[in-house]
């Protein structure tokens, strides 16, 4: 006995609007002739400009087209690219910037943001332009909440080493 798959055009969006969803949860078999009615029907809500395909941890999903990815889904991408450790530091595998730290982009064309700062942000509220979030463990990858100082801009390069350049800087100011 086969079982034979219909869509509605009206099912289909609903399930969208529902939130993010993979075009193998819609069609729900991997039957060619199902498959091709779903697509005709993903290409006309397309065409129309109802629905539109976004990238969530580098797999498609279909969304309305004014879906704004809520708070709660960016924590759960960014807990997703972490491994926890035993002193529960979450620490960040993806890539991570000499200066900035932890970097995580929502989406192929979202710019690339610095994940503590966006972890801050959802928790606590906007920073300023001269604030800074940094680890407060040693941990240099770690992006848990719990374990963020904020700081300033002047408080990041307090401490850190000179370089040969600023020292030669600073020894032909003396010298004058």
């Amino acid at each position: 006995m086969t079982r034979r798959f219909e869509f509605a055009r009206d099912q289909v969006l609903a399930t969208i609007e529902a939130g993010p969803v993979q075009y193998a949860a819609l069609a729900g078999t991997m039957s060619d002739s199902a498959r091709a009615q779903l697509r005709a029907i993903i290409d006309e809500l397309t065409g129309q400009g109802l629905i539109r395909l976004i990238q969530l941890d580098r797999f498609p999903h279909y969304v309305t087209t004014d879906w704004v990815m809520p708070d709660e889904l960016r924590l759960q991408l960014i807990e997703g690219k972490c491994r926890r450790t035993l002193d529960g530091c979450l620490i960040w595998t993806g890539y991570i910037d000499p200066r900035r730290g932890p970097m995580v982009r929502f989406g192929p064309d979202g710019p690339p943001t610095a994940a503590r700062r966006v972890v801050w942000t959802i928790k606590r509220g906007p920073l300023g332009l001269q604030q800074t979030v940094r680890a407060g463990c040693d941990e240099p990858a770690c992006v848990a909440y719990e374990h963020m100082k904020l700081g300033t801009r002047a408080d990041k390069s307090r401490g850190r080493s000179l370089t040969p350049l600023t020292k030669l800087r600073i020894a032909i100011g003396v010298k004058r």
